[in-house]
């Protein structure tokens, strides 16, 4: 697995291992699938210095995710104000309000429980779903 972030700032607390960053841009690669970036207004980041790698990454502030297509599946969009990721399970989650956009089916949830290795996401809260009338050639 291949993790980035970058923002325009971050401090450090060695103290509980955690590290707050401004404006981050999180990208995470795992062979075979697709990419995973989020961009949000701030994140704290947990990390075991045990397990040498992040444990948790808690994204808050105009939340964008997004995974590129894959294996027949267009490319997914979600937007939130919150999102919790926890890199090493390839898991997110958040209970706030997210829109989920993927070709042409548009989905509002509360709430969202991504899990990337078994390609699926799933609410207990309810949602609504929109599909967008396909063009006529």
């Amino acid at each position: 697995m291949d993790q980035r972030i970058v923002g325009v700032r971050a401090s450090h607390f060695p103290t509980n291992n955690t590290t707050i960053i401004e404006q981050p841009s999180y990208s995470s690669t795992v062979e075979g699938k697709a990419p995973m970036k989020v961009t949000a207004a701030r994140s704290v980041m947990f990390n075991d210095p045990r397990r040498k790698g992040l444990e948790q990454a808690d994204f808050s502030g105009g939340v964008v995710a997004s995974q590129g297509a894959f294996a027949g599946r267009d490319p997914i969009r979600y937007e939130s104000e919150s999102l919790t990721v926890f890199p090493q399970s390839q898991r997110a989650i958040t209970k706030d309000t997210t829109t989920t956009v993927s070709g042409d089916r548009r989905m509002v949830t509360q709430g969202i429980d991504i899990d990337a290795d078994q390609q699926t996401g799933k609410t207990t809260q309810g949602f609504a779903l929109t599909l967008e009338p396909k063009e006529k050639p």
